[in-house]
């Protein structure tokens, strides 16, 4: 994902799918409805965007937007 300066993000992708939709949906989903974020504070330099890249991991008992 990639977030704006402004704490909007800009950009979500899946780069490696679950093999299940379900899950790489949930993911995605987690990620959008967290935004918008906080926008960078001076400790952030000038920086425009951060990119972050989340390994997520699903198992039993974690049901977060699959039924």
């Amino acid at each position: 994902m990639v977030i704006g300066r402004d704490g909007q993000l800009r950009q979500a992708e899946v780069i490696q799918s679950s093999g299940h939709s379900e899950l790489d949906q949930a993911a995605m989903k987690a990620v959008q409805g967290a935004a918008p974020y906080r926008p960078f504070d001076r400790g952030m330099g000038e920086r425009d965007s951060l990119t972050i890249t989340r390994t997520w991991r699903f198992g039993k008992g974690n049901s977060y937007g699959v039924h």
